[in-house]
């Protein structure tokens, strides 16, 4: 997720690891370090002379342990599924999964199902009984 908190102090979002690693190669810096919450950085060159063998890969997926991530799922019929945390972490509300669907459950239907019937049944185990 690239993510950049506008521009204004009063606004108090964050910014994402990607946009933070976006920014910081397009100013020739590189990641080397990441904690629950924040990410280090050094020069390009400090890294090539002191650090490649320390270091060896500076991916995200390399750096960043997520333990308290949330992913959002949908599934076929339109429902939303939650993975892994559910709870706002900074105001220790809980999330609930009811509450954050887009369809009412009655419209919630995959709508490239085949029509009742327009399948015939079909036995894969050949025929059983005669």
């Amino acid at each position: 997720l690239i993510y950049i908190q506008p521009r204004d102090d009063s606004v108090r979002h964050g910014s994402s690891l990607s946009a933070m690693v976006e920014l910081a190669t397009a100013a020739d810096y590189t990641l080397v370090e990441t904690t629950l919450f924040n990410a280090f950085f050094v020069q390009n060159q400090l890294y090539q002379e002191y650090l490649t063998k320390e270091v060896p890969d500076t991916s995200i997926e390399a750096l960043h342990e997520i333990t308290m991530g949330t992913e959002l799922y949908q599934l076929y019929d339109g429902t939303v599924k939650l993975w892994g945390c559910r709870k706002m972490l900074w105001h220790r509300f809980p999330m609930d999964e009811e509450r954050i669907q887009m369809l009412p459950a009655e419209e919630r239907l995959f709508p490239f199902a085949p029509m009742a019937g327009s399948v015939s049944a079909t036995n894969n185990g050949g025929s059983k009984g005669g």
